[in-house]
């Protein structure tokens, strides 16, 4: 009898072995998503995410991961590197990563697949960073459960103002009996009519979410305002610029510990006779717009990756070379900051959405003899009185006034890229790099190109690698 047990146990522990073996290869299989959780045990905080930056089919609703993803921007790290001089290198800065390993074969986006299994060497420390979770979540068996009906929860009702999803304004409450203030905003999809604890019809916003700032219910004129603000920022009806200025603008302010309009009511923003965005307005841009506000108080993944400033075709067009129309060299940012970075493929995406050459109006404000760069100060012809020694405009034989055609100054046309860009002493780390000289803490590094802007997180150390990772 003690034989039959013992054989018994013996089984039981080989068929669990087996399945445990089955799990695993199973597990190592997974196709890795979107902040999937990896590891470098060189790495002060050496757990890190995954993030996937490339446009890719989803897996569980979320982006697939590929082999193209080996960069500071897609391995995340928030330590410093063990292997660095003191420790004291924040792993984004030197991180040299080589070719992703034991891939998928089957291509996504005509790119391997990377699954849980899948590792990359880091060339810099000499690790290897592992993938710990691919993201996936096992969907849990449906269980049906035979208890007491549950008594239906009385509808709450809540004042405030309530926009779609889609940006469109659905309607308002306010009455003393519903809580909450109407200066609330809230994001739902429709309305209903329901019948309340006594019967009565009333109007019900379905799926009513409240809209926080920072943990503060945001009111709508703030919300209105900053939608005004946002809309005018951005050029096209672009919502990945809409969203990226919302993100970039929202950090800035969260950042130097200010609310989002009291921000965008300085200096920072440069849009004119700043007012609020009506709640009526239903044309595109100004729908587009809220969904971008909503995207940033639901608090859903940033864009910019922290982004706190953005910049436009100026940057490309004045560099760091260029005298500028208002009669200064180059653009701003190459004053203000030790360092500009821009990742190439940031970069490469920037520069195609500006052309081959911007224009802005000449304010005959240059000097010939101290003019920098190589743009072009254009003309046009105008028609102009012909003024006698008077002073008073000549009349001709028929009596008319007399006219004369003139040339006078009219743009100052500049090439895209300015010559900083082309220099390939800024480009031998593979990304763009200009040391500007400037005496201060922070450096800027592009962190995405949307529109035809580049938004700038703010760093002391590079987050591109200083030398060139051969492929």
């Amino acid at each position: 009898m003690e034989d039959v047990k013992e054989n018994n146990k013996k089984e039981i522990a080989e068929k669990r072995e087996e399945r445990e073996k089955e799990d695993k290869v199973s597990e190592d299989l997974k196709l890795v998503i979107d902040m999937a959780k990896i590891q470098c045990t060189l790495c002060t905080n050496p757990q890190g995410i995954l993030k996937v930056n490339f446009d890719t089919p989803t897996t569980q609703d979320k982006l697939t991961a590929t082999v193209v993803e080996k960069d500071m921007r897609s391995l995340i790290f928030m330590g410093t590197c063990i292997k660095s001089p003191n420790s004291a290198a924040p792993c984004a800065s030197v991180m040299q990563l080589g070719d992703w390993k034991d891939v998928g074969t089957l291509k996504v986006q005509d790119q391997f697949p990377l699954l849980k299994k899948s590792t990359i060497p880091c060339n810099y420390g000499g690790s290897t960073i592992e993938i710990t979770d691919s993201g996936q979540r096992s969907a849990p068996a449906e269980v049906a459960a035979v208890a007491a009906p549950v008594p239906q929860e009385e509808e709450v009702l809540v004042n405030g103002h309530f926009y779609n999803t889609d940006g469109t304004f659905e309607g308002k409450a306010d009455k003393k009996e519903y809580k909450g203030s109407v200066n609330d905003v809230y994001v739902c999809s429709g309305k209903e009519t329901k019948n309340d604890s006594k019967g009565k019809p009333v109007e019900v916003f379905k799926n009513a979410e409240l809209l926080k700032e920072n943990g503060t219910n945001i009111t709508h004129s703030d919300f209105c305002y900053v939608a005004y603000i946002v809309s005018h920022e951005a050029g096209e009806e672009d919502l990945k610029e809409l969203k990226c200025i919302a993100y970039a603008s929202f950090n800035r302010a969260k950042n130097t510990k200010t609310t989002w309009k009291k921000l965008l009511s300085t200096g920072y923003s440069s849009v004119p006779n700043k007012t609020e965005l009506s709640q009526t307005k239903k044309d595109n841009k100004s729908k587009l717009t809220r969904q971008a506000l909503f995207y940033v108080l639901q608090g859903k993944d940033d864009l910019t990756k922290g982004a706190e400033f953005w910049d436009g075709t100026d940057f490309l067009a004045w560099g760091n070379s260029e005298t500028n129309p208002y009669n200064k060299l180059g653009q701003n940012k190459f004053d203000e900051y030790k360092f500009v970075e821009i990742p190439k493929d940031v970069y490469d995406e920037f520069l195609k959405a500006n052309g081959t050459s911007a224009r802005y109006k000449d304010k005959e404000n240059h000097d010939a003899k101290t003019d920098k760069g190589t743009h072009e100060h254009t003309k046009k012809k105008v028609k102009k009185p012909v003024i006698g020694k008077d002073g008073k405009q000549e009349k001709g034989k028929d009596g008319k006034p007399l006219f004369q055609e003139v040339e006078v100054a009219d743009r100052i046309k500049y090439a895209i890229p300015a010559s900083d860009f082309t220099d390939t002493n800024n480009w031998t780390s593979g990304n763009f790099y200009y040391d500007t000289g400037v005496k201060t803490t922070n450096g800027i590094s592009g962190t995405i190109a949307a529109g035809k802007s580049v938004f700038w997180k703010l760093t002391p150390t590079r987050l591109t690698n200083a030398t060139e990772v051969k492929k």
